[in-house]
């Protein structure tokens, strides 16, 4: 699925990260993969063609024209109008997009709590999957629940965990890697198209890949006490990026176990 990218590009660049997005929503979908990227590229072919006969100067009007030959290509590459026929409508490619791609960050929020605890010298004994949900649905503080909507029992966390564990790695990387990495957004419009906002820099992708690279290295090297494989075996993992140059493993900074988790869980793992 994730094509070949020149980061110079900014045209390939925003559909690299929108091919990755598509992986994190349906990693293991691709006939819902391809609805998505085919009625995006058709919704925003059509905005910038708009957008040319609207430009203000030749300079606007073929920046738009080499985006609107961009998403063309996606349209055309993922199964142009035969597909576009046989698809939901936009709105519930909308829909379902929202709720898978919430069960990816769910799965990365998982596994970010599974490496923190494999750092902490006092928890890296309790460095695993149960103990990492755990922490996701009942020692959060209810503003971080609240601030990344963090379910409070544990089958969603599980389900999310079973479904989408294979890009946790990536959806990791969103949450955790510095920079200014702006996701997806799909607005609706009045005539029931989508409008695709996609913004991301050539240093930021680069350092977004990176990091994914990097969670996922760090992921293949934890192996839970008493068990044989690692919390995140290399062959479930879809969505990889094998001739990608990691980062030093302390080059990547999770976002922290707040104090009072922490202190439960060094009480804990004192008994």
């Amino acid at each position: 699925m994730l094509t070949r990218c020149n980061l110079d590009s900014p045209q390939e660049r925003a559909r690299y990260h929108l091919e990755m997005h598509a992986v994190m929503a349906w990693p293991k979908e691709p006939a819902k993969q391809r609805n998505f990227l085919c009625s995006l590229g058709a919704a925003m072919a059509d905005f910038h063609a708009d957008a040319m006969e609207g430009a203000k100067d030749e300079a606007m009007a073929r920046n738009d024209e080499r985006w609107r030959d961009l998403w063309e290509q996606v349209y055309a590459e993922y199964g142009g109008r035969r597909c576009l026929l046989k698809a939901p409508s936009d709105y519930d490619i909308h829909d379902d997009y929202c709720r898978k791609v919430k069960d990816a960050y769910l799965a990365g929020h998982v596994l970010n709590f599974c490496i923190q605890l494999h750092r902490d010298e006092g928890l890296s004994d309790h460095a695993s999957i149960r103990k990492a949900k755990e922490i996701v649905y009942k020692h959060v503080s209810p503003e971080t629940a609240a601030l990344w909507d963090l379910p409070r029992s544990h089958r969603p966390v599980d389900e999310a965990w079973a479904s989408h564990r294979c890009v946790a790695h990536i959806a990791s990387a969103i949450m955790n890697v510095p920079s200014r990495v702006i996701e997806v957004a799909v607005n609706r419009r009045a005539n029931g198209r989508m409008q695709l906002t996609l913004s991301i820099e050539r240093q930021e992708l680069l350092t977004l890949v990176r990091g994914a690279a990097t969670i996922q290295k760090l992921a293949a090297r934890i192996i839970p006490h008493g068990q044989t494989a690692p919390v995140l075996p290399a062959s479930e993992i879809i969505g990889s990026f094998r001739n990608v140059q990691p980062f030093a493993d302390d080059e990547v900074a999770f976002h922290p176990l707040s104090e009072s988790v922490a202190t439960k869980l060094h009480k804990g793992a004192r008994r």
